[in-house]
């Protein structure tokens, strides 16, 4: 049977999708068993394209093999099917080794690179090219302008321009890629050098060239050039109209963009989009709402850029009622399901405080991208849904930059600072690329857990990747630094900082408020205004907070009230909470509760804690009996509001209530708050070295072994919290744990720093007979310090004598010293000489002795 290769070779041209495969394939068959791809090159070349159409590389690949004769067809048609399949290494593989290239090999390679944005292989190959033509200059100059290089783009169009016979360079797409990479580096004076190109040679100013060039002038603020570009035109077109509109509108000429939008009246939906995001980049979004409903009523459709930019207004404006009236109409006009336009309505309610409006917005969409994703982490985060945010995270399929960046913002700012750094770790450890927005944030967990070293690392690790000037890292030191405590070191580097907005001068501030710095706060915010720049929300909670520490009553309420009727902020809880503590402090009572009943909002058991103490301080006992009861309610945990309730009835004489009230307190099981300082120096030795703090005040992370045990005794005992040793010390005998070496020490430690110095006396002598363990130089270390610090130097001098073996020269040089601080001449005679017999080799016992001979102990206490 006679084949019709003609119709074969069109029914072939014909298979283009992985369903016609199998098609093809019996086709292949058909051909071998006829001897027509040895012998019919052009059957086989189809055949080849046939595969690479449908995708399948494979099968291409071993026909090409099989192929006895190729020609550029073949291998153009190979190198060409590599490079969609996204094979680029092997399509270069194929070039490199292709012998005949002509000019379609060199332009397929060339271009599928270039689209690719692999930038280097495709200058490599433009330098190489033997015949480059305008499509390929295009290509390049284009293919650098998109991929955000357009310094090379246009010092390559210099280059094009060297050659007068070439006209490539008047081609209008590539002058139009020029200017608009011009535009992207504000190279005004190079966008005027190519208009006067044009001009000279007469070419005819199209639409994409005029647009082009508006869109340089408007964006480097030459709009008056701009405007004479568009009266060059007799209709000026949409794009053209567009761009002007834009310009006159980024430098704030409204009237200007509102005349250039009503030359045309008969003007498309990107006209109308110029005017309202010009509306609501000036601030003027009643405008753009007025603009878009004439819009609606001249019967334009709206796309998803106008409804983002309306979104963007609603945003602004802190009002959700429009946003919902913009999500029935994207649901009735099916946009809601543009992962764009569905992003732009989570935006827009998260930032008008519509978060459950967000997140069922959330729950009914169908699909998702990464950028839907990163919303939603951010928003969960900003409405404290932390757990939901990091789920989001775990379970994408595909994380961004962006992502990793929201998710660590997101813990920082939630309180779960360990967990930021542990992702940061993560991060890290997969080599992806930091910036300054998470180096920010690791920096700020940092200071949540007061890690100094860890911090100094993240810096150190900023100023290898160029970060260490930029302003975001700087003011995140400041802020880290302060929160440290090393204010000094936070003023040093606050001084050196470029300070282009308040949040830089907010961190300093605040750092000088939150460690009773009020002088120098307020000193500060008086440079701050002088310098121009205009006080936020924060910048208002650190004066008033350095008023409240400095106890400025007049001051801070005046700057209370300046907040509002000057600056047009509303108080927030803060701001309310600094200014009842104000008044509590200085025994304003009548004022703080007159502020209380005027807020906007209900007062938190905080607040209430402010006025409780200033009753207490102040001996208003009725007062603080009611506000007592108050927190009670609001907080039944508060163990503070019981104590102070008991004794403000014990005062008064009511014994009865007072006793009630402790009851109370056991029923509850409230639970004693544990010092600050014990919180941030309880972190295990692994925890130090992951920048982690693992420890939670319960009994059951104490008491979880032997060593957890010893080593929370020793924290509590080393900032004297004798209560909180002896009650962990208890719980040690009731869970049947028996006493070891280490936890008497600790209590006498406890004693020693807590001045609790009888109570240390009896621990120790009941020590073997009670506990059965037998004291050890460490106890005797402990007891002997505890009455060096009470000033009972006979007292422990008896001890170190009567210890059962040999204190040490250690011992005796902390004794000696210690009789040197008190001046007592005669014991330290005989300490010296006990020293002297202990440890032969020491000087400090003669120089000790003679200093006592010649009447010179002036210096002896810093021998």
């Amino acid at each position: 049977m006679d084949l019709d290769l003609q119709n074969l070779a069109r029914f072939l041209q014909s298979l283009n999708t992985p369903h016609s495969i199998h098609q093809g394939r019996q086709l292949h068959i058909l051909f071998l068993k006829r001897g027509l791809i040895q012998s019919t090159l052009s059957l086989a070349n189809r055949l080849l394209q046939m595969y690479t159409r449908c995708g399948s590389m494979t099968d291409a690949h071993k026909l090409f093999d099989e192929m006895p004769h190729r020609n550029c067809f073949s291998w153009n048609t190979m190198i060409e099917g590599y490079l969609k399949s996204g094979n680029k290494e092997r399509s270069i593989q194929l070039f490199d080794t292709m012998s005949n290239k002509n000019d379609y090999s060199w332009n397929v390679v060339f271009s599928g690179f270039a689209k690719a944005g692999e930038m280097e292989v495709a200058r490599r190959l433009f330098n190489e090219m033997p015949n480059r033509n305008g499509v390929v200059w295009n290509s390049m100059i284009h293919s650098y302008a998109r991929n955000g290089s357009p310094r090379e783009a246009v010092r390559l169009f210099k280059e094009l321009n060297l050659d007068p016979l070439d006209k490539s360079c008047c081609d209008t797409f590539v002058l139009a890629t020029v200017l608009g990479a011009c535009t992207d580096l504000g190279e005004i004076q190079c966008g005027k050098q190519i208009h006067a190109r044009i001009l000279i040679d007469n070419m005819e100013l199209d639409s994409v060239l005029t647009s082009s060039l508006i869109n340089l002038y408007g964006k480097c603020g030459d709009l008056d050039s701009a405007h004479c570009v568009l009266n060059r035109m007799e209709e000026p077109d949409d794009f053209s109209l567009s761009a002007l509109i834009t310009g006159y509108a980024n430098h704030g000429r409204m009237n200007d963009a509102r005349r250039a939008f009503y030359r045309k009246s008969n003007s498309c939906v990107v006209v109308w989009n110029s005017l309202i995001s010009g509306y609501v980049t000036n601030n003027e979004e009643i405008e753009a709402f007025l603009l878009f409903n004439d819009m609606q009523k001249k019967g334009l459709k709206v796309d998803f850029s106008t409804l983002a930019t309306i979104l963007s207004a609603c945003s602004s404006l802190c009002n959700s009622q429009p946003g919902k009236q913009m999500h029935a109409y994207a649901c009735k006009v099916g946009l809601i399901c543009d992962n764009v336009v569905a992003c732009a309505f989570i935006d827009a309610y998260s930032k008008c405080g519509s978060l459950n409006d967000a997140c069922k917005l959330f729950s009914e969409l169908k699909t998702y991208d990464t950028i839907l994703l990163n919303s939603m982490i951010t928003v969960y985060s900003n409405s404290g849904k932390i757990k939901d945010a990091k789920q989001i995270f775990d379970t994408m399929p595909s994380k961004s930059l962006i992502s990793w960046n929201s998710m660590i913002v997101g813990l920082s700012q939630n309180g779960c600072p360990v967990e930021a750094l542990d992702l940061f770790c993560t991060m890290n450890k997969l080599d992806l690329r930091m910036n300054r927005f998470n180096l920010a944030s690791v920096i700020s967990a940092c200071a949540s857990i007061s890690s100094l070293e860890l911090g100094e690392q993240i810096f150190a690790r900023a100023t290898v990747v160029g970060l260490d000037s930029d302003e975001v890292i700087s003011t995140s030191l400041v802020d880290f630094y302060c929160k440290c405590g090393f204010i000094e070191i936070g003023r040093k580097l606050f001084d050196t900082m470029m300070k282009s907005d308040e949040i830089s001068w907010n961190s300093m501030l605040m750092g000088y408020a939150t460690n009773g710095h009020g002088l120098e706060a307020l000193t500060l915010f008086n440079e701050m205004r002088h310098a121009g720049v205009r006080p936020t929300e924060i910048t208002f909670t650190g004066v008033l907070s350095a008023c409240d520490h400095c106890g400025l009553v007049e001051e801070g309420w005046r700057w209370f009230n300046i907040m509002q009727y000057d600056y047009h902020i509303d108080p927030g809880i803060e701001h309310y909470s600094c200014m009842v503590d104000l008044f509590a402090r200085a025994g304003c009572l009548e004022e703080a509760m007159n502020l209380i009943k005027r807020m906007p909002f209900e007062a938190d058991a905080s607040m209430w804690s402010s006025v409780l103490r200033g009753c207490m301080a102040h001996g208003e006992k009725d007062l603080g009996e009611k506000v007592a009861q108050q927190i009670i309610e609001l907080d039944p945990e508060n163990s503070g509001a019981y104590v102070q309730l008991s004794s403000i009835f014990a005062t008064s004489g009511d014994w009865e209530s007072s006793a009630l009230v402790r009851k109370d307190f056991h029923l509850h099981e409230v639970k004693q708050p544990i010092c600050s300082e014990c919180y941030l120096c309880i972190v295990l030795p692994k925890a130090e070295r992951k920048g982690k703090v693992t420890w939670k005040p319960s009994a059951k992370g104490i008491f979880s072994s032997r060593s957890a045990c010893d080593y929370f005794l020793f924290k509590f005992a080393k900032f004297g919290r004798v209560y909180e040793v002896r009650r962990t010390f208890k719980e040690l005998l009731r869970r049947g744990l028996p006493p070891d070496q280490i936890a008497p020490a600790e209590i006498l430690l406890a004693c020693s720093f807590g001045v609790s110095i009888n109570e240390g006396m009896a621990i120790f002598l009941s020590m073997e007979g009670r506990y059965g363990v037998t004291p050890s130089n460490a106890h005797y270390a402990c007891l002997m310090d505890s009455l060096f610090r009470d000033g009972r130097l006979d007292q422990a001098l008896n001890v170190a004598e009567s210890m059962p073996c040999e204190p040490g020269s250690l011992i005796w040089e902390s004794i000696l010293h210690s009789f040197l601080i008190h001046g007592d001449l005669k014991l330290s005679e005989r300490v010296a000489e006990r020293l002297m017999e202990s440890e032969p080799q020491s000087s400090l016992p003669y120089l000790v002795l003679a200093r006592i001979t010649k009447g010179s102990m002036g210096g002896c206490g810093s021998s």
